[in-house]
């Protein structure tokens, strides 16, 4: 598998939308919390709740476009190459090439929604590239995370001695274990304060959190070995 002409996506500057989507959530869920733990009904609370989790996802392509740049990736049998444009002139703004004999480790992750790619490259020299994409313009086959396997299935049967392998997933990691039991047991606390103070608003406020920080974590180490196996087949 080649590819041999470059495909068309978005990149964006992930630790800046990041940052502005774990700050909409923390107000759009401890907003309505208050309000409703402060209230005599929790109605106001719980469906001001709702309207925020739905904008975000309305309004999420909207949302991007201010963190993005257009990109250009060309995934050939000896690196990768990254051109990116502004996205509103579509002026060049860099040239970046990774070589194959250049990679350590890498990891990726792909979401359905938005053909989401990322891929993460931790280099012989000890420096760290990521990129994050969306919207590529190309079919699952060609897409980037699969020509990236392929091209460095590739390499790595040619260069048994250097192979580039998976990165550990964080949450299979020491740190990663401690800090979620550290977060579990910060969860439990707060669900037991809930229950305290007003049992009928945990359902809807603390439950999905919970649910949704575990389910991140789950889903990182499965995500993990899939890779991982995936890249030995």
């Amino acid at each position: 598998m080649q590819a041999t002409q470059p495909i068309d996506a978005f990149v964006i500057n992930h630790s800046r939308f990041s940052a502005f989507i774990i700050s909409y959530m923390i107000v759009a869920t401890v907003g309505p919390m208050l309000l409703a733990l402060h209230s005599s009904s929790s109605t106001f609370g719980l469906s001001l709740l709702a309207v925020l989790l739905v904008a975000i996802s309305v309004f999420e392509k909207q949302a991007r476009r201010p963190f993005s740049k257009r990109a250009e990736v060309t995934v050939s049998e000896q690196a990768v190459e990254i051109n990116l444009y502004n996205i509103k002139t579509g002026d060049p703004e860099s040239n970046t090439q990774y070589n194959y004999s250049d990679i350590e480790w890498f990891t990726t992750a792909k979401a359905a929604k938005n053909d989401f790619t990322s891929f993460k490259f931790f280099l012989r020299d000890g420096s760290i590239a990521s990129y994050h994409f969306y919207g590529q313009k190309t079919d699952y086959k060609n897409s980037i995370n699969e020509l990236l396997f392929a091209q460095i299935k590739i390499y790595n049967a040619k260069n048994p001695d250097s192979k580039i392998q998976i990165h550990t997933s964080y949450f299979t990691t020491h740190r990663g274990r401690v800090v979620t039991l550290i977060t579990g047991m910060l969860f439990t606390a707060v669900i037991v304060m809930e229950a305290f103070l007003k049992p009928q608003v945990i359902p809807v406020t603390s439950i999905p959190v919970v649910i949704f920080f575990f389910g991140v974590v789950l889903g990182s180490i499965i995500d993990y070995r899939s890779q991982k196996k995936k890249l030995e087949a």
